[in-house]
């Protein structure tokens, strides 16, 4: 009756079937071998589509649990496999999804079956690295059903976060401090309320946690995916969690890892690409974070100004305040942006003008421009600022090629009030197009000066020679692409004077 089903359902499923039930993939589950939990993630892949057939086979082979039955005897503390680890939460999503997708109507099946793979891992003595499979198990719940044992599932799932949250501030393993992350974050964002002082997972207590630790890598990973848990959420107190990425914002030395942290609260997470998404997700989340975090970064930056301390600290303090504001952009609606146009101009020329002043000049340049060897300062530990430094260790090329495409979405909008900022955009965008190391960053250079050219005549004309001269030294560039770039942007800027006659 099953394959009967599956012939009406899935064309070629019967087929499949036939030839994959003999595949040594499948043939695993009597095995117990590792090594095919790599070809079985191909077939797994190649049928993600066909929710009757994955269901079929988890139903006769026990895929799962025998999946995490290989995990659990496989991984290790000190030895295990990233890519093995991260196949198997592949093969666990894939197939729970797909068994939850075929039988929508019966819920309670598919959480029956995952609190059964949970207590297997949960009744071993687990900790660290074994602790990232229950990733896709809880992924795929829905701990809103009323049901008691759903209830009584939840809640031995919330006092094994303590767990969790140990692992994931106390391992030196970057991989496992991420991944025990996310699954402390993928429970806060599901269980119910954490203002509750019943709650094992009590938002203050957690904060106070997390405030009583030095900011290390570990705990900005952690801080970070709880953070985003809440706010996608909605939490009522997220604005206290938010405050502690500001605050640490006005330190230099923690700011490259701020920046990182609102890189994770802005970016979307998607189960083929991340292993996990958030199921509570609040509409316009993006823009609260945008709303609360312009305000206070640039008030850390008005702060920052007043100090009468090292100059370079305050450049770097600057910056990656700027830097924690234009990295959000991409990720708005352009209705937004050009709602805080008169703020953000001014934010997005400085932030320019301090990587151009600083790290393109000690990066080199792309062969059109080279720097004479006399005029090249050696690298001497008792000279180098605390600006040179940041900068070594920091590359800004994403940064750069993000800030260079709003330049050129605002260039195409042609408002008015970037006819104030013309003589800044033109020094900052030659600059990039002649001596930046970067193919895609001296075309994208290129292209905010061929919209540049779209502005007022009247106030491109004093410009139009210092342009072209510019332009002229691109036209040698080792790259075709550069070189087909410059020459349609020479002929826009070539031509203002006839345009200017035809009006």
């Amino acid at each position: 009756m099953v394959l009967m089903n599956l012939q009406r359902n899935s064309t070629g499923a019967l087929y499949c079937l036939s030839q994959t039930t003999n595949d040594s993939c499948f043939r695993f589950c009597y095995q117990d071998c590792a090594t095919n939990i790599t070809y079985l993630k191909l077939i797994v892949d190649k049928y993600e589509e066909k929710y009757d057939v994955l269901s079929y086979f988890e139903k006769k082979f026990n895929v799962c649990q025998n999946v995490i039955k290989i995990f659990l005897k496989n991984v290790g503390n000190e030895a295990y496999s990233i890519s093995f680890v991260l196949d198997c939460i592949s093969i666990l999503n894939t197939i729970l999804s797909a068994f939850n997708k075929q039988d929508v109507s019966n819920k309670i099946s598919v959480i029956q079956k995952v609190i059964v793979l949970s207590r297997e891992i949960l009744e071993e003595d687990i900790n660290d690295v074994k602790l990232i499979i229950l990733i896709p198990l809880l992924n795929n719940v829905d701990f809103s059903t009323d049901e008691q044992q759903i209830k009584d599932f939840q809640t031995q799932i919330e006092h094994f976060s303590s767990t969790i949250l140990d692992t994931a501030i106390s391992t030196q393993d970057p991989f496992i401090n991420k991944y025990t992350s996310i699954l402390l974050a993928i429970i806060l964002n599901t269980v119910g309320d954490l203002n509750s002082n019943e709650s094992v997972l009590n938002t203050n207590s957690l904060q106070s946690k997390l405030l009583s630790l030095p900011y290390n890598e570990n705990v900005n990973t952690l801080h970070a995916y709880i953070t985003k848990s809440l706010i996608m959420k909605g939490h009522t107190n997220i604005e206290s969690m938010l405050q502690i990425l500001v605050d640490n914002l006005k330190s230099y030395q923690e700011g490259k890892r701020v920046i990182e942290s609102l890189k994770i609260l802005i970016r979307e997470d998607t189960v083929k690409k991340d292993h996990f998404e958030f199921k509570n997700v609040r509409f316009l989340y993006r823009q609260r974070l945008f709303s609360f975090c312009l305000n206070n970064l640039l008030k850390n930056v008005s702060s920052t100004t007043k100090l009468q301390t090292d100059g370079d600290k305050n450049k770097i303090v600057k910056l990656n305040n700027y830097l924690a504001i234009l990295i959000q952009l991409k990720h708005l609606p352009n209705q937004i942006i050009i709602a805080h146009v008169k703020t953000l101009l001014p934010i997005m020329i400085e932030c320019l003008t301090l990587i151009c002043d600083t790290q393109l000049d000690k990066k080199g340049t792309n062969g059109i421009n080279e720097t004479s060897p006399d005029m090249i300062e050696e690298d001497n530990p008792d000279t180098n600022t605390e600006l040179d430094t940041y900068y070594d260790t920091h590359n800004f090329d994403e940064e750069l090629q993000n800030l260079l495409g709003l330049f050129v979405e605002f260039l195409k909008s042609k408002m008015e009030i970037l006819h104030e900022y013309v003589n800044s955009f033109v020094d900052k965008f030659l600059y990039i197009a002649q001596n930046h190391s970067s193919l895609n960053l001296r075309i994208a250079a290129l292209q905010c000066l061929h919209y540049l050219s779209d502005l007022n005549i009247v106030v491109l004309m004093p410009f139009k020679n210092k342009v072209l001269e510019g332009l002229k030294l691109v036209l040698d560039d080792k790259k075709r692409l550069v070189r087909k770039q410059v020459v349609v942007t020479i002929d826009k800027w070539y031509i203002l004077d006839s345009v200017e006659d035809s009006n």
